[in-house]
């Protein structure tokens, strides 16, 4: 899947490992603000409601 992904964007060499370390980046940014905005609501619910 990955390198189809590759084939589609053009990229290959170490363009493609390039792109591959900025797509776990962003994905990983991503994740890392989903949990950690999650836990705050949780803080927030948990301190409302005690």
């Amino acid at each position: 899947m990955i390198r189809k992904f590759h084939e589609y964007f053009g990229v290959c060499g170490w363009r493609a490992v390039a792109f591959d370390l900025y797509l776990v980046y962003v994905v990983g940014i991503f994740l890392a603000g989903t949990l950690f905005s999650n836990t705050i609501a949780k803080w927030v619910v948990s301190w409302l409601l005690h």
